[in-house]
């Protein structure tokens, strides 16, 4: 069983965030993405910062997840990016089927 995970990561425009999804896409390392425009606050080099970002939302398999954490970190904007996976673990038969269809690990 290759268990369905969720990937996040922001950035700071909508415009990279959908470049880098197309690609992740296009490579087949993610099956779909939601894209949420979000307020974020967090330390940064010393001191408190806050800007509006983009939330990345991925769908994937567990055994691809080595892959688009490495091509994230190629493609990604920031310094240090936030790349957070969690499993999914009910989902609906068809929607893993597909999911597994197309994601190519």
């Amino acid at each position: 069983m290759n268990p369905m995970i969720m990937v996040y990561t922001t950035f700071s425009s909508k415009e990279k965030a959908i470049e880098v999804a197309d690609k992740l896409l296009e490579e087949k390392l993610i099956g779909c993405y939601n894209l949420i425009q979000i307020s974020s606050g967090y330390w940064w080099k010393g001191k408190i910062e806050h800007s509006p970002e983009w939330g990345l939302l991925m769908k994937t398999k567990l055994s691809a997840y080595k892959k688009l954490q490495k091509r994230l970190k190629e493609l990604h904007e920031y310094e240090v990016p936030v790349i957070a996976g969690w499993f999914v673990p009910l989902i609906n038969e068809e929607y893993y089927s597909w999911l597994n269809e197309v994601v190519k690990e």
